[in-house]
């Protein structure tokens, strides 16, 4: 780690979430489960609150795992890890409510970092989505630019790291698609030809239901870790990279 921060811990913690949201789409979420995801959970909101990223997707992953017309198995479990998680984190917040009037305090963080939006003005979401130099930035800081932007990198090297990362995001798409295609003919073929395609398959595409399910989960970590940097964009101009640094596993 080029840091040594909360944000560092967060990416520690944050990791721990999504390794235990894993196990639980193996094993269906055992109770057992469920309490040391949310004892992780709890520990992710002391080190940093955009750990609040992890609780949509432990939702999805539950609901999907368990079945959503299975209200009576998801429901229960999923307030385990909200209660524990609650409890650990509980103190901290409330003592930011008590001290600052809100959990987040980000109305005295911007009377405090009065450079952070001197103009006052303020960008909405689809306009740094679509804004080619937020995004270019945004990429710089992901590899190097941490913090106060000391680590520089050559523009070559970005671009070689991003054409990298296209592919790789390229094969992601083929292998769902070889996949999703290989399930439904699966699903059409009958039982001889069932066989014939079990014998003859790898099982890089013979994936079950959870690992399928985990795939979608970490792509959701990534959307929602991101949107939460432009959430933060609206009101600071210095919204950076590394608030979605605690998703980094679930990019990888």
């Amino acid at each position: 780690a080029a840091m040594l921060n909360n944000d560092i811990l967060a990416i520690l913690t944050t990791s721990a979430c999504l390794y235990l949201i894993v196990v639980g789409l193996q094993n269906r979420f055992t109770v057992g489960l469920c309490a040391w995801l949310g004892f992780a959970l709890g520990l992710a909101l002391l080190s940093k609150s955009t750990a609040v990223i992890v609780m949509p997707v432990i939702a999805i992953a539950m609901i999907l795992r368990l079945g959503w017309k299975r209200i009576g198995e998801w429901l229960p479990k999923g307030a385990l890890v909200m209660a524990i998680a609650g409890i650990v984190s509980a103190p901290w917040y409330l003592y930011m409510l008590k001290t600052y009037g809100s959990i987040s305090a980000l109305d005295y963080i911007l009377k405090l970092q009065w450079w952070n939006n001197q103009d006052g003005v303020t960008n909405s979401i689809t306009e740094q989505l679509f804004n080619r130099d937020f995004a270019w930035w945004r990429w710089h800081e992901t590899w190097g630019w941490f913090g106060w932007r000391l680590i520089p990198l050559s523009d070559t090297l970005l671009r070689v790291l991003l054409a990298l990362t296209v592919l790789a995001m390229i094969g992601l798409v083929v292998w769902s698609l070889v996949v999703a295609l290989f399930r439904w003919r699966v699903r059409k073929a009958p039982f001889s030809r069932l066989r014939e395609l079990a014998r003859g398959t790898d099982r890089i595409v013979t994936v079950s239901r959870w690992q399928a399910i985990g795939v979608l989960a970490m792509v959701v970590t990534c959307i929602v870790a991101y949107y939460a940097v432009l959430q933060f964009g609206t009101t600071f101009d210095l919204t950076q990279a590394r608030y979605y640094f605690p998703a980094v596993n679930a990019g990888a």
